[in-house]
């Protein structure tokens, strides 16, 4: 199959570089559906981007009539960064945009009780899903296989085995009594809404006049059926990806969807964004050769024309000794030519054993370093206890939070012997029990004083005014191996606003989080009447959306 590769004029777009020529024409399209299908490093965010500045001057869109879909967070604060330098910040803000979760998060929340959904849901994270089929008796090595058969079955409408299928209905069944959803449930029952219930489903429809989507190649059959669903009367919909570039197969992804796209829409033939402009030459054309036996679904012929004095080299060693070894010693020789800092330099790697490996040998060989750490907030061992102990304010009964607390603040052979000693009955209850018969142990006081403070912290929500202060409070507790976090760990305290990336991370949370009646929206968040997500963290989903129970406004 062939395919365009733009026209030959270069106009300027807003404050940015110069579009190419194909990426000129994918970006002043005429209205209706475009595929826009790019190599790695083409511009494929840009275009999106540059996009919805045509479709609001040059075509006349209100800003608040545009939705644009993408597939992080990232790419999302991206498009927002620079529609408020090349539209302007009211028109920007005006702009919907945030990934499909989210989306489809704030769809379910608005109609909630219509899907049958408890007003003010929650997400249940990983470590809670794993925790119900933990309850169901789901060995531990088979509950992330489970997770993923569910996903596909929810996702891909894959059909489970009787057993399977049984455990499935066991497990929502657990979720839905909690108030809870799971990652996989937002696109499924978004999708189910659209499907089923025609007039509210026209209703969102007509919200927005055009629909842009960045990474198409990444979607599952669900998430397209989502997609499609919402431009499915104006068929506005730009949709920009790589055939050769899908990477959440596991997930349901089918690049092949591209193709599914360009038929059901009738799309003569996609946009190809045909130069890279973010590697030089040589590493682009290694790794053309690498994929170059895989089956493309579209003909392109891409290039990079940026010059690099350093070619692509591949080395094989023995072992991790070996390689380790060659790395400090090119390290050192290239620092002495270069006459580079050591912070000038970083090292990739696969796994984060392999890391910690890295990091222990170049501390013993006098090389400052620092290992990367996660992205998740949970990550943060302070932010993971504030988070355990909002889930047991919110729901004091819910012995899953419970037990996710227990195992964050006591020592882990505590737990271990108290679940062994008193199996037929819930946490806090065996806590009791051992604390009696082991009266004056150490573990004993350990016991007592967890018991104590969960009960302490079921009351806890209904004494403060603000979430701030209840975290506040939260931090000032003594409490297990934690004591006072605050307290103990005041000399790695450091200003915030010195990291990467967390004044935009504050201003996400501000743009989400409104605290304007103090003590009734603490109120209606501890009954479970406002809109908020279950603390827990997803890919896909604002910190501000995962981080907090949220209190948004209501839709319009």
């Amino acid at each position: 199959m062939t395919a365009t590769t733009g026209v030959d004029a270069t106009p300027a777009f807003g404050a940015g570089p110069t579009p190419t020529p194909a990426q000129h024409r994918a970006i002043e399209a005429p209205a209706g559906p475009v595929l826009v299908v790019a190599g790695p490093g083409a511009g494929k965010t840009f275009c999106l981007i540059g996009r919805i500045g045509h479709l609001i001057r040059g075509l006349g869109i209100p800003p608040a009539r545009i939705c644009a879909v993408t597939f992080t967070n990232k790419a999302a604060d991206e498009i927002a960064a620079r529609l408020r330098r090349d539209v302007g910040p009211d028109a920007a803000e005006e702009v919907t945009r945030g990934t499909l979760h989210a989306l489809c998060l704030a769809l379910l929340r608005e109609h909630a009780s219509l899907m049958g959904l408890r007003r003010g849901f929650g997400l249940a994270d990983e470590d809670y899903q794993k925790r119900v089929l933990r309850r169901l008796r789901v060995r531990p090595e088979r509950q992330a296989q489970l997770l993923r058969l569910f996903g596909r079955h929810q996702l891909e409408h894959v059909p489970l085995i009787a057993g399977d299928l049984e455990l499935f209905d066991a497990y929502r069944e657990a979720l839905r009594a909690r108030g809870l959803l799971d990652y996989n449930d937002l696109i499924a029952l978004a999708g189910e809404l659209l499907r089923r219930h025609p007039q509210e489903a026209a209703a969102i429809r007509a919200r927005w006049d055009a629909l842009l989507v960045d990474e198409f190649q990444d979607l599952s059959l669900a998430q397209y059926e989502v997609v499609t669903g919402l431009a499915k009367e104006h068929r506005h919909c730009f949709a920009v990806g790589d055939d050769e570039q899908s990477i959440y197969s596991w997930a349901g992804a089918d690049p092949r969807i591209l193709e599914r796209f360009r038929d059901d829409f009738e799309v003569e033939a996609p946009v190809v964004l045909d130069r890279n402009r973010r590697c030089s030459r040589q590493i682009f054309e290694a790794a053309r050769r690498v994929i170059a036996r895989n089956p493309a679904l579209f003909e392109k012929r891409l290039e990079a024309d940026r010059e690099s004095e350093h070619c692509v080299v591949a080395f094989a060693f023995d072992d991790d000794v070996e390689e380790a070894d060659w790395l400090l010693a090119d390290l050192r020789r290239d620092r002495g030519a270069s006459r580079l800092e050591w912070g000038d330099y970083a090292l990739l790697y696969r796994t984060h054993a392999i890391g910690q490996y890295l990091e222990t040998r170049c501390i013993e060989a006098g090389m400052p370093c620092r290992l990367a750490q996660g992205q998740s907030v949970r990550d943060d061992e302070l932010i993971a206890f504030v988070l355990a102990s909002l889930r047991v304010i919110r729901s004091p009964e819910d012995e899953l939070a419970i037990e996710a607390f227990a195992e964050r603040v006591l020592p882990r052979q505590l737990v271990e012997e108290v679940r062994a000693r008193y199996r037929d009955c819930d946490l806090v209850s065996a806590l009791r029990s051992f604390g009696r018969a082991a009266k004056g142990d150490v573990n004993a006081r350990r016991a007592w004083r967890f018991v104590f403070h969960v009960e302490n912290l079921g009351a806890l929500g209904h004494t403060h005014d603000s979430l701030p202060s209840l975290v506040d409070e939260i931090l000032s507790q003594r409490v297990g191996r934690y004591r006072n976090p605050l307290e103990e760990r005041a000399a790695e305290l450091s200003d915030p606003a010195a990291y990467p990336g967390a004044g935009a991370l504050a201003d996400r949370i501000g743009d989400y989080v409104l605290v304007p009646r103090g003590r009734a929206i603490l109120r209606d968040w501890l009954k479970g009447e406002a809109h908020y997500a279950h603390v827990g963290v997803h890919g896909g989903l604002s910190a501000a959306e995962m981080f907090v129970p949220l209190v948004v406004a209501p839709p319009p």
